[in-house]
Order: structure tokens, then C-alpha cells, then sequence
């Protein structure tokens, strides 16, 4: 949750100082972390001895969910990647012909 707080608050509010490295870092560590936790659901799962009914129905379902959410972490990660690594740390492109210092009559 705290990931998912600064991915969206620091571009918001605290633009200037953003960095895009320091949201890939995030996005990967969020990978990494959906990946671990799936597995280990997905082992301890396959370990217990007895399974049945709906709340066993329900911790199989989410270690599917995990590992579904751990993709979408990934590609979300992927695209992140692709773009930083594109651009850098260069600032966006203002509007052909805006000029912030000119004045408006």
C-alpha cells in the first residue's frame, strides 16, 4: 500500500523532485515481492495435507490472483523500464512555441 501511496502522490504533489529511477526501483521491489508471496501461497498450498471446502477453494484462487497481480506488476514494471530508459532524466517537451517568458499582451 505504501508503494502504491508514493507511485501516485509524488508525481502529484511532489513533481520537482521526482525521479524515475526511484520508481522503477519501487516497481521492481514490488515485483519482486508479489513474486515471493505467490510462491510461497502457491508452496504452502500445495503442502497442507487437508484441503477442502470453500476456504480452501478461496487461498487456491488467490495464489492464482497472486500470480496474476505479480504479472500485471511486471508488465506495469516493463513499460516503466521502456520509458526511462528511452527518455532519462531529461524533462518533458514543452508545445512547439510556447515560450514561458513571453508576455501576453
Amino acid at each position: 500500500m505504501l508503494s502504491v501511496v508514493f507511485l501516485e502522490a509524488v508525481p502529484k504533489f511532489f513533481a520537482r523532485v521526482s525521479n524515475p529511477y526511484a520508481f522503477l526501483a519501487v516497481e521492481a521491489l514490488n515485483v519482486i515481492v508479489w513474486f515471493s508471496g505467490a510462491v510461497a501461497l502457491a508452496v504452502f498450498m500445495g503442502k497442507l495435507a487437508f484441503c477442502r471446502g470453500s476456504v480452501c477453494g478461496a487461498a487456491q484462487a488467490d495464489a492464482v490472483f497472486s500470480f496474476m497481480l505479480f504479472l500485471s506488476w511486471n508488465a506495469t514494471a516493463l513499460f516503466l523500464a521502456r520509458d526511462v530508459f528511452k527518455s532519462g532524466l531529461r524533462k518533458p517537451a514543452r508545445a512547439a512555441g510556447a515560450n514561458p517568458m513571453k508576455e501576453v499582451a
